[in-house]
């Protein structure tokens, strides 16, 4: 058990090549010598779900609107960890790619792509995969959470092969 300020938005998986679960959480803190507060993802691991490590800042707030890091996703597919992080404007989801799941670079010049969405979610369905999201705003936000559509909103998700510019984002482990 642990309990930081203001932390919440979890998602958790285990991790066949690490042998421990993957808390990945927002949680209020510093970053990167900025002013003020800010929401940043951090991760802890277990083996059982009970004990878990000291916490690790894997990306600070991205880039745009307000500075918080929102409802992380992180998933594990063909050698990469994707990190999907949504703004507390619900018209940005931006996607991160590493080969360490501690750490997902700098938040403007690692993001691979920006989308509009909130609070994604992955799912797979007879060999097909879906994002899911939540309270979605089709333009900018004018103020934290606004948002024009509500309700889960789903789309297929289709993964392409990375042109070389975005190769370059990608966090390569140390």
């Amino acid at each position: 058990m642990f309990r930081e300020r203001d932390d919440r938005d979890f998602c958790v998986f285990w991790d066949d090549r690490l042998g421990v679960y993957l808390m990945y959480y927002a949680s209020a803190g510093t970053y990167g010598g900025l002013p003020g507060l800010h929401t940043i993802v951090r991760v802890r691991t277990s083996k059982d779900l009970l004990h878990w490590s000291a916490p690790t800042t894997v990306m600070g707030p991205p880039p745009g609107g307000y500075q918080c890091a929102e409802s992380p996703f992180v998933l594990y597919r063909d050698g990469y960890y994707y990190l999907w992080v949504s703004g507390i404007d619900y018209s940005r989801v931006s996607l991160y790619i590493s080969e360490d799941p501690f750490n997902f670079g700098d938040p403007a010049g690692n993001r691979i792509e920006e989308q509009p969405g909130h609070a994604p979610e992955i799912v797979s369905d007879n060999g097909k995969d879906y994002m899911a999201c939540s309270m979605v705003s089709t333009v900018p936000s004018e103020s934290p959470g606004a948002h024009d559509l509500d309700g889960i909103l789903i789309q297929p998700l289709h993964w392409d092969a990375a042109e070389a510019s975005v190769e370059k984002r990608v966090t390569r482990k140390r």
